[in-house]
Order: C-alpha cells, then sequence, then structure tokens
C-alpha cells in the first residue's frame, strides 16, 4: 500500500527502482494537462511535464527548464536563459521554439489563459533563449509560470504545433521532459508512468 511505502521511505530513507501503486480519488478527465484546472489531472501532469520555473518550499519562483532569467530595470521585460541538454521523453532536445509553441498552445487552449494578458510577446532568441515581453510591468508573471493547474508546461514543438484547441492524443502526445513518461493510460483502471 501506499502508507506502507511511505513508511519505508521515512524509515530507511529513499530507494532506487521498484514499483509503487496508488489509487487516486477520482479519474482524471484528460492527460493533457494544459487544457484543464482537474486536481487528478495535475497529480498526473506534474511527474511527465516540466515549467519554465516552479515553486520553491517556500513558495519563490525558481527556476526549472529555466536555468536563469533577466529581468529589465522597467520589468516589462524577462529574458529566460533555459539548460542546455535537456531532452523530451522522445529524445528531441528542450528549445526555445519549444517554450514558444507551449505558450501559444496555452494561451489557445487553457482555462487560465486570462491570467497572461499582459504578455504582448514571446520569442525565441536563440535555441536556448526566450523573451516575454509584457504590456506594463508585473509582479505575476513568474508565479503565473509556475503555477501547475492548467500548466504552461514544455512540450516538444513538433507534437503541439498545428493542434489547435484539440486534445492531445494519450498517450503518444503527452510528452514532456519531466521525471516519468507516460506508458498506459485508462483513468478508470490503470495509468502507468
Amino acid at each position: 500500500s501506499l502508507f506502507v511505502k511511505l513508511n519505508q521511505v521515512l524509515r530507511y530513507g529513499p530507494g532506487f527502482g521498484g514499483v509503487l501503486r496508488t489509487v487516486m480519488s477520482a479519474a482524471p478527465p484528460t492527460a493533457d494537462l494544459p487544457i484543464t484546472t482537474a486536481g487528478s489531472t495535475q497529480l498526473i501532469g506534474i511527474h511527465i511535464h516540466e515549467t519554465l520555473v516552479a515553486f520553491s518550499e517556500d513558495y519563490k519562483p525558481i527556476p526549472m527548464v529555466a536555468e536563469s532569467w533577466d529581468i529589465t530595470d522597467d520589468g516589462r521585460t524577462y529574458t529566460f536563459h533555459l539548460r542546455e541538454g535537456r531532452k523530451f521523453h522522445n529524445g528531441e532536445d528542450v528549445t526555445a521554439d519549444d517554450v514558444v509553441a507551449s505558450y501559444e498552445r496555452f494561451i489557445e487552449v487553457s482555462p487560465r489563459a486570462p491570467s497572461f494578458d499582459l504578455v504582448e510577446s514571446v520569442e525565441a532568441v536563440d535555441n536556448y533563449t526566450v523573451v516575454i515581453k509584457l504590456r506594463e510591468p508585473s509582479r505575476t508573471l513568474l508565479t503565473n509560470l509556475a503555477v501547475l493547474s492548467s500548466a504552461l508546461v514544455i512540450q516538444p514543438r513538433s507534437i503541439i504545433e498545428g493542434k489547435g484547441g484539440g486534445e492531445l492524443k494519450v498517450p503518444d502526445e503527452i510528452i514532456g521532459c519531466g521525471p516519468y513518461k507516460l506508458k498506459e493510460y485508462n483513468p478508470d483502471t490503470l495509468i502507468t508512468l
């Protein structure tokens, strides 16, 4: 059981390998994290995907796919420097073009799209640099990038480009750069990462 496994981790420390089986309180309505605020989808998606920035233990934005960022003095331009060598589950490199495509899809499909109304543009400067320009300064941009509910996760441009508002096919198009890959998806009986 989950309780036994957690007790072992607490008693003996984390181990490598093995299988953790658990039960979810609700079946996820989709595995496509950006299109829903459902907590059950979030519980799966956070293991498959990563965001540009994340929250630290004390809820401060910290780097995730981005290695660092710079903010101009006027607070309107954020330059994100991506970690080089990151790979998606399909073997493709994570690049600035993927970040731009992920943002564009997010704005089209996410119920949280209005939280990015101040964004004027998102562009790839080179393979590992993304610039986000705002219409006016905002103290919430980094927080909005880190929120996991209907998250702006980084997905491969080759998978999401041209998909429009449609839901991604499971499991073939649910590709992330997080620690786990979606292997099997039958939400009413079994989800395997």
